[in-house]
């Protein structure tokens, strides 16, 4: 959950709150609410990790570390190849995606710690698949996983993938579709590409 994003964190620690005022013998259970500081993909492959972890026997110590190690370095990035519904979402304002539509140009923004910013604009699609590679990748730790976010792009997508994979010496650990809730503020013509970048707490 991210509190910066949504009203689901602050939710979650009130739920807390009241399910142990009103059954205060469920104080012995061990309730953890970590906030993500991030969105989609970005929180779900190290939550699927982290379920891995607890199967295998480690604890739930390590495994709540582990998370906020996670969600103290994530950094998602998202390559638009349409800007229709970035603006309506407010993702660009009306003004600069008209000029973008105008120009050609293609942007690539960062979504870390539930704020989103504009890094790099390309003209065209091939310049923003190779400009993305370079930003991308000069932002992640070395030897690390990273993933991608599918939509309706998927020529594109196995684009970034064969370029990235090649840059950074490594596949991504994890591919999936993106969802209604991601499609609804970013249109269905984007990359979405999830990193482990330097820590920021």
């Amino acid at each position: 959950m991210n509190s910066t994003g949504s009203k689901t964190y602050e939710n979650a620690l009130l739920a807390r709150k009241n399910l142990l005022e009103e059954h205060p013998e469920m104080a012995k259970m061990r309730i953890e609410i970590i906030d993500s500081h991030c969105y989609s993909l970005g929180y779900g492959y190290p939550v699927i990790e982290a379920a891995k972890k607890l199967i295998a026997g480690q604890s739930v110590d390590n495994v709540v570390a582990y998370l906020t190690d996670m969600f103290n370095n994530c950094e998602i990035y998202i390559i638009g190849f349409n800007l229709r519904h970035m603006k309506k979402s407010g993702r660009i304002n009306a003004a600069a995606a008209f000029l973008g539509e105008l120009m050609g140009l293609k942007p690539l923004i960062s979504l870390i710690d539930g704020e989103s910013e504009v890094v790099k604009k390309s003209r065209g699609e091939k310049n923003a698949i190779a400009d993305a590679v370079q930003y991308i990748s000069g932002r992640a730790v070395p030897e690390t996983p990273w993933e991608i976010l599918r939509t309706s792009v998927t020529a594109l997508e196995d684009e970034f993938i064969k370029q990235y994979s090649a840059k950074v010496g490594r596949p991504p650990e994890m591919q999936s579709i993106a969802g209604a809730a991601v499609a609804s503020n970013t249109g269905p013509y984007i990359i979405g590409v999830i990193i482990r970048g330097n820590a920021r707490r």
